[in-house]
């Protein structure tokens, strides 16, 4: 009975952390869609607003046609003329008077799942148009869309979300380590007190944590990871997904190791 009570309690934990580790995600997609689309959106309301699929839809459909401008325009990034296509047209009509939870909220869903396969978003990511509608797979909803937004930032468009900015910035330093670049101007994301916020939190868990440059840490002498602030939010680039700072260091914990049900990142 002690053994199920210890299994109940940690389960519990788990959820609670992903809870929070997804957050820093909800907040800045919550921020972005508003600013891109003019649709009050907040933490808060996140699922209410999207549940009939009516948002996401226009969402694809104005990604879609920037990327169309943005072909035609024949763009140039760093000298190199744009070897990206055009994104497909969604191929369904937007059901924009759609009831919360009726068939016609389904029926958007699935066609906004069925075009995110097309573009090349994975099924492994994606939301199930029930998960939507019902408002049961908040994770997957913004993974999906987080992914959407990556692939709209290859088209330039603005504004994207600060996740994807510092994706970007990330991937220029990886660039400049590979090329050995010592000096490089580019504006980077402000690091307040991070330092000392990151050596704190790792001694909370106890973790290991070596600064190796400045947003660049070395997690028990094994992992190297990207660390980012986003907002009042600590953030671990890992793979190609995120992690809040917690979260992350809560699962190389020695002393935890081998206990974690499961594992999550962003």
């Amino acid at each position: 009975m002690e053994d199920a009570n210890d299994i109940d309690e940690l389960t519990a934990k788990i959820t609670e952390q992903n809870e929070l580790s997804i957050k820093p995600l909800l907040e800045d997609l919550a921020d972005w869609l508003t600013k891109y689309l003019n649709i009050k959106i907040t933490p808060d309301n996140f699922l209410e607003q999207l549940d009939t699929g009516v948002v996401i839809l226009k969402l694809g459909v104005k990604i879609q046609e920037h990327s169309k401008d943005y072909v035609a325009n024949n763009h140039l990034s760093r000298g190199v003329k744009t070897k990206l296509k055009i994104l497909p047209k969604l191929q369904h009509q937007i059901h924009v008077n759609a009831k919360k939870e009726s068939f016609f909220a389904r029926e958007n869903a699935a066609h906004f799942l069925q075009w995110c396969r097309v573009i090349g978003i994975q099924d492994s990511t994606l939301f199930e148009s029930e998960g939507l509608v019902l408002h049961k797979q908040l994770k997957n909803v913004v993974l999906t869309l987080l992914e959407l937004a990556r692939i709209g930032g290859r088209y330039e468009m603005q504004p994207i979300p600060s996740l994807i900015k510092l994706e970007k910035e990330i991937e220029e330093e990886e660039l400049d380590e590979f090329r050995n670049v010592t000096l490089r101007k580019r504006k980077k994301s402000k690091m307040v007190d991070l330092d000392s916020r990151v050596i704190a939190c790792a001694k909370k868990h106890n973790v290991l944590a070596d600064k190796l440059k400045e947003g660049k840490y070395s997690i028990n002498g094994k992992t190297n990871v990207f660390v980012r602030e986003l907002r009042n939010h600590i953030m671990v680039r890992v793979g190609g997904g995120w992690d809040e700072l917690e979260h992350f260091l809560s699962r190389h914990n020695p002393e935890k190791i081998g206990k974690i049900l499961v594992s999550t990142t962003y």
